[in-house]
C-alpha cells in the first residue's frame, strides 16, 4: 500500500497483540522519527521508552486509568526538551540564555512532527498506534516518574503495536475541507453555516443532532479530565511565561564565602581566649556540628539565642575546653565573622549589574550583630533594596511567616519572585513550600534533593536566567 492511502485509511489501535515489536523495526521507527523536519536541525524533543512495568501502570493511571496502555509493546513519551542544548553549550564553557515560551512552541512541534513520522512508518510496517493526549495531565506524578526536571515538558505519547484484529466499520467522518482551509485570511462562519457544516460531518442524522452535540460537550470539552489536563498544561508553562522581577538573595555561603569568615574568626578567636592552636580538621568538626545546630533551629527544635551557644558547648567538650566560655565565645565570634570577605563568584560586581533590572532583596538567617557587619564590611549594604534578618523578622526560614512578611513589602505576584540560596533545608525548602521560583546555589556539583526550579554551579549564570 502507498503512503498516501496508508495516511487515509490509518486508525487508533488500542488493542494489540501479545507480540513483541522486533527490534530491528523499532530502529527504523526511531529513524524515521529523527528524520521528521525539525527546526533549524535542533531535534528539540527527547523520546522516553517506556518499558517497566511499574511505571507503565503509574503513567496508564494518570492518564485517565486508560490500563489498556499497559499491554501495548511499545510505550513512547515524546518531551519538548529545551534541556538538552543549555546543557551542550555550558559542556563547552558557553552561556545560554534561558529558554522562553517561543523556544517551548518550537520544541513542542518538533516533538509532535517526529512523532507522526512514527506513526507514518509504523503503518508501513503493520504497526497499530495511538496517540495519548491524556499524557498532558497530572503534571506531578508525570515528572516525579519520568524524572522530568525543567526544561522537559511532555508533548504527546504514542503506544505502538500489532493490532490484535482489524479494525471494522468506517473510519470516523472528517468535516469537509470548506469548513477547515481558508483563503488569504481567516473566513468567519455564522450560526447556520457552523451547523451545516456540522451535520453534513454526521453520519446519522435523524436523531436529535444538538443533544448529540450537548453530550459530546460534556463527555470532552467540559469533563473533569479536560479540566485537570488545562490545570497541568499550565503548571509546564508556567517557568516560561513569569518573567523574573525579585531575587531574595541569601548571603552565607550563597554571595560570600562564609566557610572562609568562619575559619578566620575561629583562629582569631582561638589566640584571644588562649585556647591554643586549632586545626583545619577541628574546624570541620566545628562546621558540622554548627549545621546541625542550625538545622534543629529550622525545624523549630531549639531557639537561636540556644543553639549559637550549645553548638560551642558541644564543639569545646568534644576537645576537652571548658565549655562555660561558650557564651562569651559566641558574642565574640559574632562580631568577629565580618571582618573576613571572600565573595563568591565576584558577587558584589553582579548584584551591582543586576540592580535596577531586577528588585533585590537580602534573606538571610543569621544574626543581625554579624549580618550587619558582613554586609557594611563588603558593600552590599549599598546594594540591596532591603535587608531581612530573621532577629528582626521574628521567623526563620523556612517559616512561611518569615516569607508572609518580605511578601508584605514587595507587593508582588509570587510567579515573579525567585529565591537564591545555597541551603536545601532553609532557602529552596522554603521557596517551594511558599510557592516561589527556586534557584539552588550548587558551586559544587552535589545535587538538590528537592524539585527546585533551577540548579547554577555560578553565581553568573543568574544572568542568563533573568
Amino acid at each position: 500500500m502507498d503512503t498516501y492511502t496508508e495516511l487515509l485509511k490509518r486508525r487508533s489501535t488500542r488493542s494489540f497483540k501479545d507480540e513483541k515489536v522486533d527490534d530491528e523495526i523499532k530502529e527504523k521507527l526511531y529513524e524515521a522519527a529523527f528524520n521528521a523536519p525539525t527546526a533549524g536541525n535542533q531535534q528539540f524533543y527527547s523520546i522516553i521508552e517506556v518499558n517497566d512495568r511499574k511505571i507503565k501502570e503509574v503513567v496508564a493511571g494518570s492518564c485517565d486509568h486508560q490500563m489498556w496502555i499497559t499491554k501495548a509493546p511499545l510505550v513512547l513519551i515524546f518531551l519538548a526538551d529545551l534541556k538538552r542544548w543549555n546543557e551542550l553549550y555550558r559542556a563547552y564553557g558557553l552561556k545560554a540564555r534561558r529558554p522562553h515560551l517561543g523556544d517551548l512552541w518550537l520544541a513542542l512541534s518538533d516533538a509532535n512532527i517526529a512523532a507522526q513520522n512514527m506513526v507514518t512508518a509504523a503503518e508501513h510496517f503493520g504497526l497499530g498506534t495511538c496517540y495519548i493526549g491524556d499524557i498532558i495531565e497530572n503534571h506531578e506524578v508525570i515528572r516525579d516518574v519520568l524524572k522530568l526536571k525543567e526544561g522537559l515538558v511532555p508533548a504527546c505519547m504514542l503506544v505502538i503495536g500489532y493490532p490484535e484484529k482489524s479494525e471494522t466499520g468506517s473510519k470516523p467522518r472528517r468535516f469537509n475541507k470548506e469548513y477547515i482551509v481558508h483563503q488569504d485570511y481567516y473566513h468567519e462562519f455564522d450560526a447556520h453555516e457552523h451547523i451545516r457544516y456540522y451535520k453534513e460531518r454526521c453520519v446519522d442524522t435523524s436523531s436529535d443532532l444538538k443533544v448529540g452535540l450537548e453530550r459530546f460537550l460534556k463527555r470532552k470539552y467540559l469533563s473533569d479530565f479536560a479540566f485537570e489536563m488545562n490545570r497541568s498544561a499550565a503548571m509546564y508553562f508556567e517557568p516560561y511565561l513569569d518573567d523574573i522581577e525579585v531575587l531574595l538573595v541569601d548571603l552565607d555561603d550563597t554571595i560570600i564565602n562564609f566557610e572562609a569568615a568562619e575559619k578566620a574568626a575561629l583562629k582569631t578567636l582561638f589566640e584571644r581566649f588562649a585556647l591554643g592552636y586549632i586545626t583545619d580538621e577541628m574546624i570541620e568538626k566545628y562546621s558540622a556540628i554548627n549545621a546541625r545546630y542550625w538545622q534543629m533551629l529550622e525545624r523549630k527544635e531549639k531557639t537561636k539565642d540556644v543553639i549559637l551557644v550549645e553548638r560551642f558547648k558541644e564543639f569545646f567538650e568534644l576537645y576537652g575546653i571548658d565549655s562555660s566560655i561558650a557564651e562569651a565565645f559566641n558574642e565574640a565570634y559574632q562580631t568577629t565573622l565580618g571582618d573576613t570577605i571572600v565573595y563568591n563568584d565576584d558577587s558584589l560586581e553582579l548584584m551591582k549589574e543586576l540592580k535596577g533590572k531586577v528588585r533585590l532583596y537580602l534573606v538571610s538567617n543569621g544574626t543581625v550583630i554579624a549580618q550587619r557587619k558582613k554586609l557594611k564590611n563588603s558593600g552590599f549594604d549599598k546594594v540591596f533594596d532591603k535587608i531581612y534578618l530573621s532577629e528582626e523578622v521574628g521567623y526563620e526560614k523556612p517559616a512561611k511567616e518569615f516569607f508572609d512578611r518580605v511578601f508584605e513589602d514587595i507587593d508582588v505576584d509570587k510567579r515573579h519572585v525567585m529565591i537564591v540560596g545555597d541551603s536545601i533545608t532553609s532557602d529552596m525548602k522554603g521557596g517551594i513550600d511558599y510557592g516561589i521560583k527556586t534557584c539552588h546555589y550548587d558551586p559544587k556539583g552535589l545535587c538538590c534533593s528537592l524539585p527546585v526550579t533551577y540548579s547554577i554551579r555560578d553565581l553568573r549564570e543568574l544572568i542568563y536566567l533573568l
